[in-house]
This record gives structure tokens, C-alpha cells and sequence, in this order.
């Protein structure tokens, strides 16, 4: 039971409130009549008391559930009676309800009947989250350059605290300074100017003004943040540059004016010359040892001109003169020598000119590397986009592309890059897919490198 003492005259002669059994809709409505009854027959200070002693916000409060009661049409109450309320309904939760506008008032009941039969129960926090569904944000001021809405008006009299009758001036004065029958905020400004309103009071509050000191401290310390994430950045880039060196050395991949890295010019050098001198002209070896074989017999002439003996080793025969066989003069060996390197020469040119031949019909696309240069495509977020396709990468199975926009290097799997060869086309083939079709060789970095660490030996 909550006892509320009342009349100025008496306090311990107040009269208790209605009995507490359940906080409902109807308890507070019961409160709120008991509370306006009282309030006539009290003064100022004993009102003040009497609030005091009652609770000050629970009796403002059930005294406005009573006001907006009384406000609600025969119709209304009949429904909100019926409606299927929770046996304990707190008091923010009645005062949520209170805040649904009229027009809006049938229709949040229906959902709570909704709700209800859905569920099979309607808890007080549906109540209150049903209801604030249906809640207007009120406006807290005028926006200029907009048509004057119900809510303006409505904003322009809860700001001065004017009746219907002491609003209609203001509306008048504003639809003679509008230039058609459309009345804006501005018009409704001017008016409450003229005729004597503060016109602030229904206007956003003007943002804070700052001194001169305030803008060169604020100014300062701007430019101080900057300054230090700036240095910051700075710092950031160079490790990140350190650290891009450290793993092309590792990776041996700081590229040259040809595109190439130290490793891949050794080892190109090295199989260049192992393919001249073995693979494409190996036959010259045979003629050589035989020019070789010439300059044996060539030696053993002399000596036995100069001991009369003439026997010799050259490692394929070893032929003993005797005397009776016609000896082989110097001149003679030298002609022989001649024709035959002739001979070895005119070998290796049908050699070079059948390989050219040859080149006429079939793709000069061997490897990997002589892809290099061609125009490619790389995936990236925004799709793909247009470049470059550089060397291999270390890993063995990704490749460098050189990106169009900023001829910058990434490093992509075979399988995320496409290329477009001249000798097949103008289309995009899958790197990993050419590769496969075509039987490219594909180098592995880490046995070259390996190689090379022989070859220093």
C-alpha cells in the first residue's frame, strides 16, 4: 500500500491511495484519479510535500496516464479494457503504451491480440516493445527552406505554450509573408520574430564558437598528428622497402635492364654454351680429334727428321712407320687440317640452317621464359586486370606479373594468370593450361641454385 499524505493543514491526516494489489494499467489510472483529486485542495508547498513524500515521478506520471485517459474516445477505453494485458504491467511499459499516437492506438491492440494468440502469451516486454513500433519521434526544431507540417506547428506550440487560440496569429502573419498558399519554416520564423517570439527557441542550437587561441591550439594539434603519422608511414615504408631487398636477394630476383636475375643469367649463359658446344654441333668433337690426331703425326715427322725414328701414341691408332711408307710433309697436314675443319664448318652451317628451317613451322614457345613480355591478365579484387608477364618466381610454381596501372610486381599462381601469345591468336589462354598443352618447360629454381653453388666451387 503506498500512503500518500495530502492538505497543507494536516499531513498526518493525508488519505492513503488506492490499495496496491498488482501494478496494472488500472492501478495506475486508480492513482492518477486519487492524485488529481487531491492536487485542487492543496497549496503550492503542501503540493510540493505531498509529491515529495508520494514519490515525485510516479505521481507526475500516474497523473499523466490519467490525462491521456480522459483524452481517449468511449471506444478506445472499451478496447484498451478488454485488451489482454499482463497481470503486472511495470509503469515504463504503461508509459510506453501512453506514448502510441491515437490514430495508432486500435492498430497496436490488434497487435497485442496478435501476438497473444501467436504465442499463446503476452509478456510485459512485448507490451513494450509492441508499442514503441509505434512510436513519432517528435521534432526538437525547425528545419529552414522546408514546407511547415502539423508536427512544426505542433513543435512552435509546445515551445511557447500555446493554445490553439494564441497559435492561429502566428499562422496568420505567416501565410500573408508566403508567396503562395505554401507556408516554409522561413516564413514561420519571420513571424514569431515580429511578433515578438524568440525564434532560437524552435531553431538547432548554433554550434559551439571557438577563440583564435582555440582554432591555432585545435590547428596545432592537427598538424601535430599528422606530422607524427607521417614519420610513422615514413618508417613503415622503409623496413617494408629493407624487406622486399632482403628477399629478392634471397630469392635472386633483383631484375635487370633484360628482365633477368643474376642466377638466370648464369645458368642461361652456361646451358647457351653447353647447347652450342654439345648439344647442336657435339659432331664437331669428332673432327677435332682428329685435327688433333694430324698435329700428333705432325709432331712425330719432325721427329724423326731429327732422329730418324718415327713412332708415336696419339691415342686412337698407334701406327709405326717404317721407313717405306710415304712420309706426309708439313704443307700437307696443314691442307688436311684445312679441309677438314671445312668440312666440320659446312656441317654446323646445314646444322644452323635446318634448325632455322625448322623454325618456320613449329612454335618458337619452348619454356616458360620465352613468355616473357607477352600481355597478360592477373585476377585482383576489383577482376582482372591488364599487364605484364615478367620471370618466374622462386617458388617453382608462380609467376611475376607486371601490373599495367602501376608497373608494379605480384607474384601469381600459374592458375590465376592468363596470357595472350602473338603466335596463337589474339586470346587468353590459363597460364597452368598452356603450360600443360603446350609441354613448356618450367624451371626449377632451387636445382639451379643449387647448380650455381657447384659451379663456385
Amino acid at each position: 500500500m503506498i500512503i500518500h499524505q495530502t492538505d497543507s493543514q494536516s499531513v498526518s491526516e493525508i488519505a492513503a491511495a488506492p490499495p496496491c494489489t498488482h501494478r496494472s494499467l488500472t492501478y495506475y489510472l486508480s492513482c492518477g484519479e486519487y492524485f488529481a483529486a487531491q492536487k485542487p485542495s492543496l497549496t503550492k508547498d503542501a503540493w510540493k510535500e505531498f509529491k515529495a513524500r508520494s514519490g515525485g515521478s510516479f505521481t507526475d506520471n500516474c497523473l499523466k496516464i490519467h490525462r491521456w485517459w480522459g483524452s481517449l474516445s468511449e471506444h478506445l477505453q472499451h478496447e484498451l479494457e478488454n485488451s489482454p494485458f499482463p497481470s503486472y504491467l511495470p509503469l515504463n511499459g504503461t508509459l510506453n503504451l501512453v506514448k502510441v499516437p491515437i490514430e495508432s492506438l486500435s492498430e497496436c491492440l490488434k497487435r497485442f491480440r496478435d501476438s497473444l494468440s501467436e504465442e499463446g502469451d503476452l509478456p510485459a516486454k512485448n507490451v513494450s516493445a509492441i508499442a514503441k513500433l509505434f512510436h513519432i519521434k517528435r521534432k526538437t526544431y525547425l528545419v529552414l527552406e522546408e514546407i511547415m507540417t502539423l508536427d512544426d506547428w505542433g513543435l512552435i506550440a509546445r515551445k511557447f505554450k500555446l493554445n490553439p487560440e494564441s497559435l492561429a496569429p502566428i499562422q496568420q502573419r505567416a501565410q500573408q509573408l508566403a508567396l503562395h498558399e505554401t507556408v516554409f519554416t522561413d516564413q514561420a520564423v519571420q513571424a514569431l520574430s515580429e511578433l515578438g517570439y524568440h525564434p532560437l527557441r524552435v531553431l538547432p542550437k548554433p554550434k559551439k564558437k571557438f577563440t583564435e587561441r582555440d582554432l591555432t591550439a585545435k590547428v596545432d594539434e592537427s598538424v601535430e598528428s599528422y606530422r607524427q603519422e607521417k614519420e610513422y608511414w615514413q618508417q613503415e615504408c622503409v623496413k617494408l622497402q629493407q624487406r622486399i631487398e632482403e628477399l629478392q636477394m634471397l630469392e635472386g630476383r633483383e631484375l635487370n635492364g633484360n628482365g633477368s636475375s643474376p642466377d638466370e643469367r648464369v645458368v642461361d649463359d652456361f646451358v647457351a654454351m653447353y647447347a652450342e658446344e654439345v648439344g647442336e654441333v657435339g659432331h664437331s668433337l669428332e673432327a677435332k680429334s682428329e685435327i688433333a690426331l694430324l698435329e700428333s703425326r705432325e709432331r712425330a715427322i719432325a721427329q724423326e727428321e731429327n732422329t730418324g725414328n718415327y713412332n708415336y701414341t696419339p691415342g686412337y691408332s698407334n701406327p709405326t712407320f717404317t721407313g717405306e711408307e710415304p712420309i706426309i710433309g708439313h704443307e700437307e697436314i696443314r691442307l688436311k687440317q684445312k679441309s677438314e675443319g671445312d668440312s666440320v664448318k659446312e656441317e654446323t652451317q646445314e646444322v644452323d640452317l635446318a634448325k632455322k628451317v625448322a623454325g618456320t613451322s613449329e612454335s618458337s614457345i619452348a619454356s616458360l621464359k620465352d613468355l616473357k613480355g607477352c600481355s597478360a591478365i592477373a585476377l585482383f579484387d576489383k577482376g582482372w586486370q591488364p599487364g605484364e608477364l615478367m620471370g618466374q618466381n622462386g617458388s617453382g610454381r608462380t609467376v611475376w606479373f607486371k601490373k599495367a596501372e602501376n608497373n608494379k610486381l605480384y607474384s601469381y599462381p600459374f592458375n590465376q594468370v592468363q596470357v595472350q601469345v602473338p603466335e596463337y591468336g589474339d586470346r587468353y589462354y590459363l597460364l597452368s593450361e598452356f603450360i600443360e598443352e603446350q609441354h613448356l618447360k618450367v624451371e626449377d629454381k632451387k636445382n639451379q641454385r643449387g647448380f650455381l653453388d657447384l659451379l663456385s666451387k
